[in-house]
C-alpha cells in the first residue's frame, strides 16, 4: 500500500545468482539512486527504530505493571498484618485488666479476712473504688485530647506528650523522638500528680504535692523517661531542694538514661545513693541555683 525499496537483488542473491552480476547490479543501483529512494530507505529505518522503541517500552510498561501489582499486594499484607498485631495487642491489654481486677479482689478479699474492718465498711470502700474508677476510665474515653496531655500509644503502649493536633493526627513525643500517630490510636494518660483540667475554668495553680522520691522499678526505659521528666517538673513546682529517683541495678540501662537527661542539665547535682537511700539502685537528686 505504500511505495518502498525494492528486494530483487536480496532475493536473486537467495537463488543463487552469481555475485559478479549482483555487484555490478548494486553499483548501477547505487548510481541511478534518486533522492526519493534515498528518502524512502531513511523513513524505512527509522520506522524500524520507532517498532523497536515501542517494543522496548511496552516491556518496560509490562514490568512497571507487575511491579505495581507486587507493591499492591506487599501493602495489603502488611496492612493485615499490622490489624493482626493491634488485635493481640489489644487482646493482651483485655487479659492484663482481667488479670490485675482478679489480684485486686483477691486482695481485698484477704484484707477482709485479716482485718478488724467491718464488713459493710469494706463494701462501702469497694464500690466508692469502682466508681472512681469507672469515673476515670469514662473521663478518659471522652474528654478530648489537647496539647500538653500525657498520651499512651495504642500499638505500642509507650507513654509520650502530646505536642500538637493536627488534621486528626497527632504528634507526640516519645523519648525524644516524635512520632504522628492518629488521634483514634491515642489514650489519655494520667501521669504522676497531674488532672485533666477542665476547660473554660479558672484554675488556681499551687505547689503539687508529690513524693520525695520517683520509683521506676517495672518500666522500661522509653516508658520511665516521660514520668521522671514529668516528676522533676513537679518537684521544682513543689520546692523540693533534694529528691531521690528509685531505678533499681538491672542492666543499668534505665539508671544510664536517667543520668544522661540529668548531665543535660544545669540547675541539679546527682550522685549514686548511699547506706539508707537505695545504693546503686538509686540516684540522689539535689536542685541548685542555675548555673549560666
Amino acid at each position: 500500500g505504500f511505495t518502498g525499496q525494492s528486494n530483487a537483488l536480496t532475493i536473486a542473491r537467495r537463488f543463487g545468482l552469481k555475485e559478479s552480476i549482483l555487484k555490478e547490479a548494486e553499483n548501477l543501483k547505487r548510481q541511478s539512486k534518486s533522492s526519493e529512494d534515498e528518502l524512502i530507505e531513511k523513513l524505512e529505518n527509522q520506522l524500524m527504530a520507532a517498532e523497536q522503541h515501542n517494543r522496548e517500552l511496552s516491556e518496560k510498561l509490562k514490568e512497571v505493571e507487575e511491579l505495581k501489582q507486587a507493591l499492591k499486594n506487599e501493602k495489603e499484607s502488611l496492612t493485615m498484618q499490622k490489624e493482626r498485631i493491634l488485635d493481640r495487642a489489644e487482646e493482651k491489654a483485655r487479659q492484663e485488666v482481667e488479670r490485675i481486677r482478679e489480684t485486686a479482689e483477691a486482695w481485698f478479699e484477704e484484707l477482709k479476712e485479716n482485718s478488724e474492718v467491718k464488713q459493710h465498711q469494706w463494701n462501702e470502700f469497694r464500690k466508692k473504688t469502682e466508681n472512681l474508677i469507672a469515673q476515670e476510665e469514662q473521663e478518659e474515653q471522652s474528654s478530648p485530647l489537647q496539647a500538653g496531655d500525657w498520651v499512651s500509644l495504642k500499638n505500642s503502649m509507650q507513654i509520650g506528650k502530646l505536642l500538637s493536633i493536627s488534621n486528626g493526627k497527632g504528634i507526640v513525643e516519645v523519648n525524644g523522638m516524635k512520632i504522628t500517630a492518629p488521634l483514634d490510636q491515642l489514650r489519655y494518660r494520667q501521669t504522676g500528680s497531674e488532672k485533666k483540667k477542665p476547660k473554660n475554668r479558672i484554675i488556681q495553680h499551687s505547689k503539687p504535692k508529690i513524693s520525695m522520691e520517683c520509683n521506676l522499678i517495672g518500666l522500661r526505659v522509653d516508658e520511665a523517661l516521660p514520668v521522671f521528666e514529668k516528676y522533676m517538673d513537679d518537684a521544682i513546682l513543689a520546692g523540693y531542694s533534694t529528691v531521690r529517683i528509685i531505678h533499681g541495678v538491672g542492666t543499668g540501662a534505665l539508671r544510664n538514661a536517667i543520668w544522661a537527661k540529668l548531665k543535660k542539665r544545669n540547675d541539679v547535682e546527682y550522685r549514686v545513693g548511699g547506706q539508707g537511700e537505695g545504693g546503686v539502685g538509686a540516684t540522689v537528686v539535689t536542685f541548685v541555683a542555675r548555673r549560666s
